[in-house]
């Protein structure tokens, strides 16, 4: 649904109120993926694990990464705790959260290039 200036200046006023009620109606669902937002912990599996081996663990002169040895003895910890780690980081960072949110600040400016092309084309015909 990529539509650039050019080519807004060159619809028909109602081309341009067709592009806006499915760019509207697009925005209005990217908002609600926004507010509804959660990170997926598996995006961020390698991210934990290199936190929790920083330290490794030795036994009897062995060295064992601390995340391997929480999954395999119990994997339902380790998720709970990759999901408190998920949860404790800033989700304007996630990478997924930026693209629905550049998205959604490029349909936005997109709608209001086309609402000013209508009042341009509105005034025009009032004029003539």
């Amino acid at each position: 649904m990529k539509i650039d200036s050019v080519e807004i200046e060159n619809m028909s006023i109602d081309q341009l109120k067709d592009q806006l009620e499915k760019l509207v109606i697009n925005i209005e669902e990217i908002q609600e993926k926004i507010e509804c937002f959660e990170a997926n912990p598996s995006d961020y599996e390698d991210e934990f694990d290199n936190m929790l081996d920083e330290s490794p663990i030795e036994i009897l002169g062995m060295s064992y990464n601390p995340s391997r040895i929480l999954y395999e003895v119990d994997p339902i910890a380790y998720r709970c705790c990759l999901a408190d780690y998920v949860d404790s980081l800033d989700i304007e960072d996630d990478k997924a959260y930026i693209e629905l949110t550049g998205t959604f600040e490029e349909i936005d400016n997109l709608i209001e290039e086309i609402k000013e092309r209508i009042e341009e084309i509105e005034e025009e015909g009032n004029n003539d």
